[in-house]
């Protein structure tokens, strides 16, 4: 495996893991106090249309058979890594809301751990949002 394919593949965790790991062992005290409950709040409605976004793209990619860059990246054998990017992406945002869910019963300012597990989950998901936009960006600009 190439160091692009690599880094394509594992981006989204190894900055999941840097972000946590960064805020555990270096700024555990970096909390949102004032506005925690509105971040949480913002964070699941951007995620949640985050991953709607990212089904019916995955759904329109899956359903255009004669369109020039499906079949480009057919051809390239890329077809299957933007399917494994948009469901990767998916699940990153889904996970995000699920940990955020958990911020209305469990302190996250108490236990400094679960904050930095959801800022991982933040960051890995954020990633691979970025990543999918960035590929169709490319898609819809190098379509003829």
């Amino acid at each position: 495996m190439g160091l692009r394919k690599f880094t394509e593949s594992y981006a989204d965790f190894a900055i999941a893991l840097m972000a946590g790991a960064c805020h555990y062992f270096l700024w555990r005290a970096a909390y949102p106090k004032d506005h925690a409950g509105e971040l949480f709040t913002n964070v699941i409605t951007l995620s949640g249309v985050a991953v709607g976004f990212l089904a019916t793209g995955e759904a329109l990619l899956c359903s255009l058979n004669d369109n020039f860059v499906v079949k480009t990246l057919r051809d390239c054998k890329r077809f299957d890594d933007m399917l494994r990017f948009f469901s990767k992406a998916i699940g990153w945002c889904f996970l995000l809301i699920l940990l955020s869910l958990l911020s209305y019963w469990l302190d996250f300012q108490a236990h400094p751990m679960f904050f930095s597990v959801w800022l991982g989950f933040f960051g890995g998901s954020l990633v691979s949002t970025v990543r999918i936009l960035r590929l169709f960006s490319k898609i819809v600009h190098g379509a003829k």
